[in-house]
């Protein structure tokens, strides 16, 4: 299933790309919502700026309707789907319905998104006293999905200054496989050269 996703992934994106589900958005909604500013031809995903449509629309931020869990074909995604879980085979995760195709997204769902500059202590790590962390602008109560959100905002932050260099090798940091053009290999958001 992986590798039918990673092909209809990179398949889609020329079509996809210039024709975004949310052309609405403007760069101020886009910032702090998770979407694409057609305008601008910029997104965002946790206040992060995406300058490649490619890596915006393979980040897949807002996730994707799932009412009918019957007609998932995974067995783990179905059990997993009812407690907003992750399957670790499909690389998928599961929010209130929604399906993530990357960690980051799905990590950044279960977290509550909250505006940066009224955060009370201000930290940018776990504080024992507020019982949160923030990771861009979403808040975590459960540490242990802080820190998961935490490494994979820092892949994010890779992810888009290598979309300078190579669009396909910024995608498959999250995705892995090997980049035709640059022929690096990526595991685990690791090039394996």
């Amino acid at each position: 299933m992986r590798m039918v996703l990673i092909g209809l992934v990179s398949l889609a994106f020329p079509a996809t790309a210039a024709a975004h589900p949310q052309p609405h958005f403007t760069c101020n909604m886009a910032a702090t919502n998770n979407g694409w500013c057609q305008g601008c031809r910029v997104g965002y995903v946790a206040t992060v700026e995406i300058r490649s449509a490619a890596l915006f629309e393979a980040l897949d931020a807002s996730g994707h309707d799932m009412d009918d869990p019957s007609s998932i074909g995974c067995v783990v995604c179905r059990e997993v789907w009812a407690t907003d879980g992750y399957c670790y085979d499909c690389r998928v995760g599961w929010v209130d319905g929604h399906g993530y195709h990357t960690k980051l997204t799905y990590l950044l769902a279960k977290g509550e998104a909250v505006d940066p500059a009224k955060i009370k202590c201000g930290v940018s790590a776990w504080c024992d006293a507020c019982t949160y962390g923030v990771v861009g602008n979403v808040a975590f109560r459960d540490e242990k999905d802080y820190m998961a959100a935490k490494k994979q905002f820092e892949l994010l932050l890779r992810a888009v200054k290598e979309s300078e260099r190579c669009e396909m090798c910024s995608m498959l940091l999250f995705y892995g496989g090997v980049c035709r053009d640059c022929k690096i290999t990526y595991k685990n958001g690791v090039a394996q050269r």
